[in-house]
């Protein structure tokens, strides 16, 4: 299962994949399995990726997740905001910053020939 995350404009080249879910663990590790006090498993890092990947596709409230992967609204919404804010900490510098002049030359002309000229991009990136 390769999820993509879709920058304004461009297709990301690296993929969110379960390999890289171990570098998401080192960056943040609420994303790590872990025991409770009484030595019973927590939620998977797994569950709370799918969890989050899932309200960010499907546009879904916290608490209609839980029907499904069995994880509490609170927890979903902790998920997603540590999910968030870990894909800007690891990917920030490459894909989520601004267009240098060279970006926005690459855009431009791969626009002009899609039969856009002038478009830098679009919100859906459906261009």
């Amino acid at each position: 299962m390769t999820m993509q995350f879709i920058v304004v404009g461009t297709r990301c080249k690296t993929m969110f994949s379960f390999e890289s879910l171990g570098t998401f663990q080192e960056c943040d590790n609420y994303f790590t399995q872990r025991v409770d006090a009484v030595n019973k498993e927590g939620i998977s890092p797994l569950a709370k990726c799918t969890t989050t990947m899932r309200m960010l596709a499907y546009g879904v409230a916290a608490d209609a997740i839980d029907e499904y992967i069995k994880i509490g609204g609170t927890t979903t919404s902790k998920c997603l905001r540590r999910f968030c804010k870990g894909i800007i900490r690891l990917y920030e510098q490459v894909y989520l910053r601004a267009p240098t002049q060279d970006d926005l030359q690459k855009i431009l002309h791969v626009s002009e020939m899609r039969g856009f000229p002038g478009m830098i991009g679009s919100i859906e990136c459906m261009h």
